[in-house]
Order: C-alpha cells, then structure tokens, then sequence
C-alpha cells in the first residue's frame, strides 16, 4: 500500500474525527475499528476524541486550526508525551534553567536566568514534533511580530535561538499571576475590571497601530504584574497583510464567529475576544461555553452571553460596551481599540462616582442613626 502523503492523511482524520465525534462514546472504537485505515490515522484520531472528551477547559488553552495539518489543532498528540524537559541547572547559551513554568501543545516554557545581564527570562522551547516548515515560520513570525512592538502592557522579546535542533524563544519573565487565576477567585469589581481593561486594550492598541491581530487573546494571556498588566503569546498573531483566511486558529471560548469559520480577520477579531474577557472579569463566567469544542463554537456563532449575569453595578457605559463588543457581525462591533479604550474612560468614571456616592449615602445612614440615638 502506497504511504499517504501528509496533506490526505490529515484530510482522512479529519473526516473520521468529525464521523466518530457524532456518535455515542461507547460506539466510537468499534466505529474505528470497522473505517479501517492505518494504525497512524486510528490514534491520531483517538487523541482528538480524548482531547474533544476534556472538554473546553482543556481544549481552550490551544489552538485550533483546520484543512492544513491536524497538528495545528494544538491538541495532544502521541508524538508529544516523551518530550523531553529541561532540567534545572541545563545551559541553554547564556541562560540557566531554574524551572518549567507552562506546557502547551507547541512546546514548553521555562523560567531562567540571564547569566551576562543578571536577570530572570522565560525561555520558550518549541517541540520537536512541531518543527515543520510552517510551524517554524510562525515561531520567527513570533519574534518578528514581539520585536516590532515596544509596549509596557505587551511582554518583550529578548532572542531567538536554537538548542539540539529546536528553536527556543527568549522572552520577558512576567512575574505575576495570570487573569485566569485571578478569575478563578471570583469576579472582579467593576472598578478592577475597567483598571485591567484598560491596560489590556493599551497593549492591544499598540500591536493594531504596528498592523497586529493578536488572535488568541484569552486570560491565560494576559499577567497581572507588579509593574501592570501584560499581554503574552503573539504566537497566532497575524498581520493586516497576512489575513491568513481559510484557517481556523485561536482558542474556542475566546474566538469571534468570523475566526470559527476560517474567515477573513482583523483588529475586531481582537475586540471580540477583549468582549469575553471583560464579560469573564465581570461574572466570573465564559461569555461563551459548551461540553464540547463543538459546542463552545456553537454557542460563539448562535448564542448570545447571559447579560443577567452582569452585576448591578456595571454602568449603562460598559453594558453597552459588552454588547458591541460581542456582536456576531464586525461590522457592529467598535472597529478600533482606540474607541474601546475611550468608553472605558467614560466607564471608569462613572463606575468611580457610583463608588464615591455609595459610600457617601453609607456615611448619611451612619450620621443619621447617630443623631438618632442621640437624641431619642
């Protein structure tokens, strides 16, 4: 039997990934078993269904791409369970490796230190099973995209390199915790969020300014440091001259619909995404969530967020903010950050005087049942 070449093996999981995804999960080995094909087409297809199986939690930390090479999915693949990890002390040129940090489907990150310049790194080590051509153009595409940004709410770039045949990207160690993180202890205030959001929206406005769509805004992207908020992983980043239509890339939850069908984006993909990050900050909740990828990709094409969710606090500004934000059709959307980052202005402002009169009708109540007491 001839060897498939890459493009119709990928084309063959493809489609025995979204026939076996349709039935129920007791039926799906024996369905493989019965398709036939080559022992490589079955796992391939098998870790996509495991990956399908975590759902969304899983799934919406990495990418997903369609039509060029099943890898690009970003979920696990067999191939990547033996990568082998640097261990601390290893020398990777002038930086020492302290400890892992972050994996993903694209490789590793670590922490080090900067032996000449006396400073911590993060060090990204892609994996070797992702170094074809296309995946090593996007990791200098990467470097290219981070070097022409200089931003205080986007991390920097330091090197690119390469270790034992992978190429590793040098980049500014961001100590802080990641807006996941936060979320996960609960909504932010409504004053918090707009001071996140606008720090964000900063970073954002900057890389559309150089003709950057970030592509993969979520909150495990963004760190809260001591000196602000950073903007992490240019990794799926596009440019305006690069459209990159056709392919389906980005993380489920966070993606707009226009990026769910492979379509043509732009900077209102990005304002879309900064629309379920606000929402997420606000209710603690996605804005867009299912069982499954598929599911989650519906509910982004066809569903709109629970608006009921949002506290009562947020002002009239931002509610307004969120919707636009989110509409199905860029074309209602805010169709610059600058224009977000100017709503948000009005935003905090209003959200500071709602703040400022709380606390003055809390010290009226408290002067008046003073007086009260005083004098009954």
């Amino acid at each position: 039997m001839a060897v498939m070449n890459e493009s119709s093996h990928w084309q063959r999981v493809k489609a025995l990934f979204q026939a076996a995804v349709e039935r129920p999960e007791e039926e799906r080995a024996s369905f493989l078993a019965a398709a036939g094909g080559d022992d490589r087409v079955r796992q391939d297809v098998e870790g996509l269904l495991a990956a399908d199986a975590l759902g969304d939690d899983y799934a919406g930390q990495m990418p997903v791409l369609d039509d060029i090479d099943t890898r690009d999915f970003g979920l696990p693949s067999h191939s990547r369970i033996d990568e082998p990890l640097l261990v601390a002390g290893r020398r990777v040129g002038p930086y020492e490796i302290v400890a892992l940090v972050g994996a993903g489907s694209m490789g590793h990150v670590y922490r080090a230190r900067d032996t000449r310049l006396n400073r911590d790194v993060a060090v990204k080590v892609v994996s070797t099973f992702a170094l074809d051509a296309g995946h090593m153009t996007r990791v200098a595409r990467e470097a290219q995209t981070l070097a022409a940004l200089n931003h205080p709410n986007v991390a920097a770039i330091y090197g690119l390199d390469e270790l034992d045949g992978s190429q590793v990207l040098v980049l500014e160690f961001v100590d802080g915790e990641t807006l996941s993180e936060r979320i996960r202890q609960g909504p932010t205030t409504v004053s918090e969020t707009v001071a996140l959001a606008l720090q964000v929206a900063a970073g954002l406005d900057a890389a559309h300014a150089k003709g950057i769509v970030h592509r993969d805004l979520k909150p495990s992207n963004i760190k809260i440091a001591s000196g602000g908020v950073k903007v992490l992983d240019f990794g799926l980043a596009v440019s305006h001259a690069d459209p990159a239509t056709g392919i389906i890339a980005g993380s489920p939850a966070y993606m707009s619909p226009e990026q769910t069908r492979g379509e043509r984006v732009d900077v209102r993909t990005d304002i879309w995404a900064f629309g379920s990050l606000l929402y997420e900050l606000l209710t603690g909740k996605r804005a867009f969530n299912g069982d499954s990828m598929s599911a989650t990709l519906t509910a982004v094409q066809q569903h709109d967020p629970d608006w009921e969710a949002l506290p009562s606090e947020t002002p009239a500004a931002l509610r307004t903010l969120l919707r636009r934000c989110l509409e199905k059709d860029p074309a209602q959307r805010p169709q610059t950050m600058d224009e977000v980052r100017g709503t948000l202005f009005v935003a905090q402002r209003r959200s500071h005087a709602w703040e400022v009169g709380v606390a003055a009708t809390v010290v009226l109540a408290a002067l008046v049942g003073i007086s009260t007491w005083k004098y009954a």
